[in-house]
């Protein structure tokens, strides 16, 4: 009999630091280079931006890229934010000149 006490005390003792060690994985940060947070991402809807001529395209892309990329860095804290820009970000690198005219 204590022998079987014994056995379900090791094994409740497991179970509880086996679902402590789970729920601190979960809040873990993952640090990111600089170079990987400044990558884009598709967004759901995956449409770019649509710009009227490619004039218009290949003069203020670059630029905006670059702004973007900065504004993501300034805003590395802010998980939310960094997300909608690298979203921004690849809806900008995807640009596209409107053909319906």
């Amino acid at each position: 009999m204590k022998k079987i006490i014994t056995f379900v005390g090791f094994f409740a003792f497991g179970v509880m630091v086996y679902g402590q060690t789970e729920s601190n994985k979960s809040t873990t940060l993952v640090e990111v280079t600089d170079q990987e947070i400044l990558t884009s991402l598709k967004p759901e809807d995956a449409k770019p931006f649509v710009f009227a001529s490619q004039a218009d395209l290949d003069g203020s892309v670059p630029v905006k890229i670059q702004e973007i990329k900065a504004e993501i860095l300034a805003n590395k804290e802010n998980a939310e934010k960094v997300i909608a820009l690298r979203q921004k970000l690849w809806r900008l690198e995807n640009a596209i000149v409107n053909t319906n005219k």
